[in-house]
């Protein structure tokens, strides 16, 4: 007799098993895009879809690798351009301030909103302050809960 037995045991950081973050950065991709597009059953509004660009933005940073890279590399480089003077003493804090008044004051379509929020992601980060809040959270959660640091 030949018996197999699958562990239904859950290790820590594994709820949907081996993801890494490149896996988790791909699956969340996927998600924004289909919820921005609305033609299945899953479809978001605005600030949700902010919310998963946020998320799929923290994992891109998680996953620092090949692609994931280009969307840290781009809202960097805007931070940086913003501070060059042309407009005055700007610091790192006033991009995600901006993101977030452009996301809930102005009715955005879902897509640009989550392009706000990957964008959002790496501004938090660099801005710091009550602004690393959120991404402290959430990449603690995604931690713990996926396994990916």
């Amino acid at each position: 007799m030949i018996t197999l037995a699958a562990s239904t045991e859950i290790q820590p950081g594994q709820v949907l098993g081996a993801l890494g973050s490149g896996g988790a950065a791909l699956a969340c991709t996927l998600l924004l895009i289909a919820g921005c597009k609305g033609k299945g059953s899953i479809e978001f509004s605005r600030v949700p879809a902010a919310g998963v660009g946020y998320v799929a933005g923290l994992l891109y940073m998680m996953a620092g690798a090949g692609i994931w890279t280009a969307p840290g590399s781009v809202s960097a480089s805007v931070s940086q351009s913003l501070q060059g003077g042309w407009v005055g003493d700007v610091g790192p804090a006033a991009a995600p301030l901006c993101l977030v008044i452009l996301v809930y004051g102005f009715k955005l379509s879902p897509g640009f909103s989550g392009v706000c929020g990957i964008v959002a992601a790496t501004a938090f980060h660099v801005a710091g302050g009550i602004w690393s809040v959120p991404e402290a959270i959430a990449s603690g959660f995604l931690n713990n809960a996926l396994g990916v640091h």
